[in-house]
């Protein structure tokens, strides 16, 4: 099964995919969409669901996994994300795929094992477990993670 994981975000989304083969986790591939800073909020949602869509038709995955919101101090951010995350949502009810909302405590347990792991603990796991070095941002590991959990 061909897995697609996404760490949302407004200005800097993750998304990773993977695959298992053979029992061993195979990353067929991750990246970060980042709009310019400068766009409006439609512009920027705009550019996330045509460059999804793009991730989406290029390795057809199977289901999606995406990190739940982490509220912290500002529910302004949080509310765009949840946005963001609808946007994810939405496409993946047109295209009928399975998809799972994860809180990131459950995905840290899942790859540490403890929910409490810090991203460099959680980006460590995610390179021992595929095999995959020196990924480039918190953002790509943390979407590996969600896919594998």
């Amino acid at each position: 099964m061909i897995i697609l994981g996404i760490d949302p975000a407004v200005n800097k989304l993750g998304y990773g995919v993977i695959t298992e083969e053979r029992g061993l986790l195979k990353v067929l591939g991750h990246g970060r969409i980042t709009p310019q800073p400068d766009l409006d909020f439609q512009a920027k949602l705009e550019l996330l669901s045509a460059k999804i869509e793009e991730v989406v038709d290029t390795f057809s995955p199977e289901a999606i996994a995406i990190e739940e919101i982490y509220v912290a101090k500002n529910a302004r951010v949080a509310l765009r994300i949840g946005q963001v995350i609808g946007l994810v949502l939405g496409l993946a009810i047109q295209r009928k795929m399975r998809f799972a909302l994860i809180p990131p405590r459950d995905i840290k347990k899942c790859v540490v094992g403890t929910g409490a792991a810090e991203k460099d603990q959680v980006k460590y796991m995610v390179e021992h477990l595929t095999g995959v070095k020196n990924i480039p941002s918190f953002d790509e590991s943390d979407a590996l993670a969600a896919a594998i959990s």
